[in-house]
């Protein structure tokens, strides 16, 4: 219940922010705001102030700012403060100003979420199979314990202490005895590339909406066997499942000392190359908690806020590439409240603030889709009126707007479907153990 209010705050606030950019635009180009609105459908509160209506819609899943002819079928299109009879470069402004405000408060949530106290994760600092040769000094079941006469608590801890310029002093632990290694620098990168600390087969992470949520798989689950060849660690886990052609699987698991059979259908997703995935992620045993300084804050947020981007971009052009992977991956907050539980229980505040972040950006691309209502289709009717000379017509506005509502009225109602579907599903195969 807490997982549902907070998400609703979450996306409320994501919202206001992004219609006030909007409405700070928009007075700022002189046009007319003659209404202010979070949420839609009948207003739970509503005031009036300088001539605008302020007002908190009972469906809390958008917001709009209506200004004095933005509507085509409006009467007033043709007043001087009117949205429809500005020049083409402020109604971009105006249109830009709503994502612009989402990427700035992503990019702020991205550098608190640095600049705060971080839990990591990280395997524990054991060798588990190395790859190649040049690596022989190490062995299966080295147990790496200081570099440079640091103690490590993690591998990954322990990679990042290693020297790049000079030898590195390592201390293991090989059948009891310590062991002095000096690692040469030239090894570092093989070292991070082709050496494995050894993880067990155990779930630590399932990605919501996806095939092993659904069959309800959970966090500590051990695999024991993919379609019935038995699996040593991760990694042979996540070979057997990568390598299988049969589109299902059928995983045998433990938990909690019962032992027990699902089966799930593979994803091959465009969105990730085309390979196959069940959706979830693996187990980590050790949590190291850092801080970095607030100058690296900022620059990792702001690269980090490029970064989601320009990912965001991509996946968006490989799904609209296959419409069938669009269609799956079209989400609602149904999946945000279910993947808010999952953060808030296991991650932290970091990977919250993160992950409403990325939400951010997500709505800030989705706006800026060249569709009719929204903010990309402001810009294409802007940028035709700058190329022309000339606007399109009321009618053929009004026509293109009536249909894109409809087309994503449409996702919506698709989108709760196969959400609540997932939900069902999940309920179903969670009560089986």
């Amino acid at each position: 219940m807490l997982s549902t209010i907070y998400t609703i705050i979450a996306i409320s606030i994501i919202v206001l922010i992004h219609e006030l950019g909007h409405f700070i635009a928009a007075r700022a180009c002189g046009v007319n705001v003659e209404q202010f609105s979070i949420g839609f459908g009948k207003a739970l509160a509503s005031f009036k102030r300088k001539g605008i209506e302020y007002r908190i819609g009972w469906i809390p899943l958008g917001g709009y700012v209506k200004m004095r002819g933005e509507n085509p079928k409006d009467e007033h299109t043709d007043e001087f403060d009117a949205f429809q009879s500005q020049v083409w470069w402020k109604k971009i402004i105006i249109a830009l100003a709503g994502p612009l405000a989402n990427l700035i408060l992503a990019t702020m949530l991205l550098i608190f979420s640095f600049a705060i106290p971080m839990h990591l994760e990280d395997s524990l600092p054991i060798v588990g199979k190395i790859e190649s040769s040049a690596l022989s000094m190490l062995l299966p079941n080295d147990h790496i314990q200081a570099v440079d006469g640091i103690e490590v608590r993690g591998w990954y801890d322990a990679i990042s202490k290693l020297d790049r310029n000079q030898p590195t002093e390592v201390m293991i632990l090989r059948g009891g005895q310590k062991t002095m290694l000096m690692l040469p620098n030239t090894l570092i990168d093989s070292l991070a590339t082709k050496a494995y600390p050894m993880t067990e087969a155990i779930v630590g992470e399932v990605v919501v909406g996806l095939p092993a949520w659904k069959a309800g798989l959970k966090p500590a689950d051990k695999i024991l066997s993919v379609n019935g060849q038995a699996v040593s660690d991760w990694y042979a886990m996540r070979d057997a499942i990568t390598a299988n052609n049969h589109g299902t699987l059928l995983l045998e698991i433990e938990r909690a000392g019962k032992r027990f059979s699902k089966s799930m259908s593979i994803e091959n997703s465009i969105a990730t190359d085309n390979q196959p995935r069940i959706g979830i992620m693996q187990h980590f045993p050790v949590t190291i908690t850092r801080q970095i300084p607030f100058t690296e804050a900022i620059s990792s947020g702001l690269s980090s806020a490029f970064g989601f981007s320009r990912d965001y971009f991509l996946a968006l052009g490989k799904l609209i590439q296959k419409p069938r992977d669009f269609a799956k991956s079209i989400g609602t907050p149904v999946m945000v409240v279910s993947y808010t539980e999952q953060l808030k229980a296991k991650k932290g505040i970091n990977h919250l603030l993160m992950f409403f972040a990325g939400l951010n950006l997500m709505i800030m691309i989705f706006n800026l889709l060249p569709i009719p209502v929204l903010d990309g289709g402001h810009v294409i009717f802007a940028l035709w009126q700058a190329v022309s000379g000339k606007t399109i017509s009321q009618k053929v506005q009004y026509e293109l707007q009536r249909w894109a509502m409809k087309i994503l009225l449409f996702l919506m109602v698709f989108a709760f479907y196969n959400d609540l579907s997932r939900l069902f599903t999940r309920f179903l195969n969670s009560g089986l153990n």
